[in-house]
């Protein structure tokens, strides 16, 4: 079995960006060995958040819902996670499951929901865009994840992004819903001292 991180013609055609190459690469006859390198094209391209090459790669059909086998993880998990904006909106054009789960139970929402682990307010702004794009696509604003029932929306209210708690209610999260120790999104905000969160949950 071929895995992520095999050295391949695929993935180094993407590491040194010569789209002529990957180009050549994609027109030549597929198999099951193939379709697997060009999955780890396309991870590999997501990880480096080369909007490019993930276009060609799902434009001939490269699955979108592709699993980095290390991490168990779908493409778009990773595309979120990374806040590549363009390359989330291109995972879910071509069909990515905007609900699929890591071994922990997390969603992309989460991710984008995550802004904590970032001061960049570029970042920060990518990530709201992500989830904008998630919640349009379909992905449940109030997904519990598998470890202590956290949801997109108290993972806002830690970040202290009102923009993102805003997007979250306006697509029917629960604002009561709770951790499995019972706390909340505005139970977050407050310990957090995030007012303008404070404000927006209690509005809900």
């Amino acid at each position: 079995m071929l895995w992520e991180d095999d050295f391949c013609d695929y993935v180094e055609a993407v590491s040194t960006d010569d789209m002529e190459r990957l180009k050549r690469l994609m027109s030549g006859k597929r198999s099951d060995e193939t379709r697997q390198k060009q999955e780890e094209a396309l991870i590999h391209a997501v990880r480096c958040g080369k909007s490019d090459f993930t276009k060609l790669l799902l434009d001939s059909n490269v699955d979108a819902n592709a699993i980095c086998r290390q991490r168990n993880e779908a493409c778009l998990l990773t595309a979120a996670k990374l806040a590549h904006v363009e390359i989330v909106g291109q995972l879910l054009q071509a069909g990515a499951n905007p609900n699929t789960i890591n071994d922990c139970g997390e969603t992309a929402a989460h991710f984008a929901s995550s802004h904590y682990a970032s001061s960049c307010i570029a970042v920060k702004a990518a990530r709201t865009s992500c989830l904008k794009l998630l919640l349009d696509s379909g992905a449940n604003p109030g997904a519990h994840n598998g470890i202590n029932g956290r949801t997109p929306l108290m993972n806002a209210a830690t970040s202290g992004d009102p923009k993102c708690l805003e997007l979250l209610l306006a697509a029917q999260a629960d604002p009561n819903a709770s951790m499995r120790n019972g706390r909340t999104a505005l139970m977050n905000a407050a310990n957090c001292v995030e007012p303008e969160c404070i404000r927006v949950l209690v509005k809900a």
